[in-house]
């Protein structure tokens, strides 16, 4: 019984920590897929260059957003890198505009 304990916590711990050399979903076109988990913004800036625009989660300051600019030919696209804590948590392309965190929390 300890042992069935044991394995269980372990998978348990293990399916809470996220490997740093995980992928990030995206295309080569974007460069995102050479993005992955715990990333610093430094690492992330030097695959993707200089952001277009930074905004911090104004409901989880440990939060935050960079946009990076990639084919501007038609219009311009924006991949947005999410942080936390300073490490990459995800990623997404294909964005028309810069990260944008809403304003003002809901009324209620």
């Amino acid at each position: 019984m300890r042992l069935v304990i044991g394995v269980v916590a372990m998978m348990l711990v293990g399916a809470c920590v996220t490997p740093s050399d995980a992928p990030i979903q995206g295309s080569k076109h974007s460069l995102a897929n050479r993005l992955k988990v715990g990333m610093s913004p430094t690492q992330v800036e030097a695959i993707l260059g200089v952001d277009s625009g930074f905004e911090r989660n104004p409901q989880n300051w440990d939060e935050s957003c960079y946009s990076y600019l990639y084919d501007e030919a038609i219009a311009p696209k924006y991949v947005h890198a999410v942080f936390i804590n300073d490490a990459l948590a995800r990623s997404t392309e294909g964005h028309q505009a810069i990260c944008r965190y809403a304003e003002v929390a809901p009324a209620g």
